[in-house]
């Protein structure tokens, strides 16, 4: 079986995304990478956890 430099990039990911899930605390949303409409910004998702003043 052939080594990719992919295979070393993956768990290069797997490590951050361990220390933001279990070090600092964070929900992991997953890969949403084939997700429809998908982008590096969930605006939606986004709106909950911040405080507009609009006045």
């Amino acid at each position: 079986m052939q080594y990719l430099m992919w295979d070393e990039e993956q768990e290069s990911q797997e490590r951050v995304v361990k220390l933001f899930r279990e070090t600092l605390g964070y929900n992991y949303l997953g890969n949403r990478i084939n997700r429809v409409g998908s982008h590096n910004i969930d605006v939606a998702l986004s709106h909950s956890f911040l405080n507009f003043d609009v006045s």
